[in-house]
C-alpha cells in the first residue's frame, strides 16, 4: 500500500493539505512496521522524510 502513496506523492506538484495528511497518517498507522520499513527504503529520500514526519507527528 505504501508504494501507492509514494507513487502518488511523486506525481503531485503541491504538498498535500491537512486533510490528506491526516488520511496518509491513518494509512501509515494501519500498515505493518515491517512493510513500512521495506517500502520506505525504496522511496525517494524527500518522500521518505516527508512520510516519516507525518507518521511521527503527534497531532
Amino acid at each position: 500500500m505504501i508504494y501507492l502513496v509514494v507513487a502518488a506523492l511523486r506525481e503531485m506538484y503541491d504538498l498535500p493539505d491537512e486533510q490528506m495528511k491526516r488520511k496518509l497518517k491513518e494509512l501509515l498507522k494501519a500498515e505493518s512496521p515491517k512493510l513500512i520499513k521495506h517500502d520506505f527504503a525504496l522511496a525517494p529520500n524527500r518522500i521518505r522524510i516527508y512520510l516519516q514526519k507525518i507518521l511521527n507527528d503527534e497531532n
